[in-house]
């Protein structure tokens, strides 16, 4: 059986508002896991990167269930129970690790389901000059909204394994790295070829490991402006 291997880099861009051209790159929100919410506020991990006047995003990042039969119809969502859930809000104040916000929360979120607050970074005039670029990364955990590359692989038998399962998973097996970009000529929108190599460890929901060794990709990348 043919093993499919799913890897993602989370490196996340917004422009909105600034006054000269600025050229960015890397990762420029903040994250931080929200462990209470009321109704003007919520409390984070760490506030550190929060200040009054901030524009912020609040998503719940989980919750979703899902059919686990072992059937065609595994994997097809049967409640979103908040998932995805998402609004923008202006931060008033920040005290401590709680964070009030200047109008009232739109929506009901579920703190068990993985809620973060993103500050989002503000441009008007920006230039992205690279997304992925040839370098190391740092595994993601999508609980703490921690940004890099993750691993997920589903077996035969249904089971889902992951490198960012939950908010205490660590990796000791960790390494991921993009190594190549090689230019396409004969492909009008995707311009790049990735290559990639990885080693981690995979978590199911019980707490099972696999671990995985010089593992290796290729995929395809659209075009960015000087990608290096």
């Amino acid at each position: 059986m043919q093993k499919q291997f799913y890897l993602t880099v989370f490196i996340s861009f917004l422009s909105l508002l600034s006054l000269a051209q600025t050229k960015i790159n890397g990762v420029v929100n903040a994250y931080a896991a929200v462990s209470e919410l009321d109704e003007f506020s919520v409390t984070v991990d760490n506030s550190n990167s929060f200040s009054s006047n901030d524009l912020v995003l609040i998503i719940q990042m989980k919750g979703a269930t899902i059919d686990e039969t072992l059937s065609k119809d595994f994997g097809t969502i049967t409640a979103l129970n908040g998932a995805g859930q998402y609004e923008f809000q202006c931060v008033c104040s920040v005290d401590g690790n709680r964070v009030y916000f200047k109008n009232c929360l739109l929506n009901d979120y579920d703190k068990v389901g993985a809620v973060q607050l993103i500050k989002l970074a503000e441009y008007a005039n920006t230039e992205i000059e690279s997304m992925f670029s040839v370098k190391s990364y740092t595994a993601a955990n999508t609980v703490s909204g921690i940004d890099g590359a993750a691993v997920y692989y589903v077996n035969g038998q249904g089971t889902y394994w992951s490198t960012s399962y939950d908010s205490n998973t660590t990796q000791p097996n960790w390494s991921f790295a993009i190594t190549s970009h090689t230019a396409l000529t004969n492909d009008s929108f995707t311009k790049y070829l990735t290559e990639a190599t990885f080693s981690c460890t995979l978590y199911d929901s019980n707490g099972n490991t696999k671990t995985l060794t010089n593992g290796s990709i290729k995929s395809r990348s659209v075009q960015c402006i000087n990608l290096p």
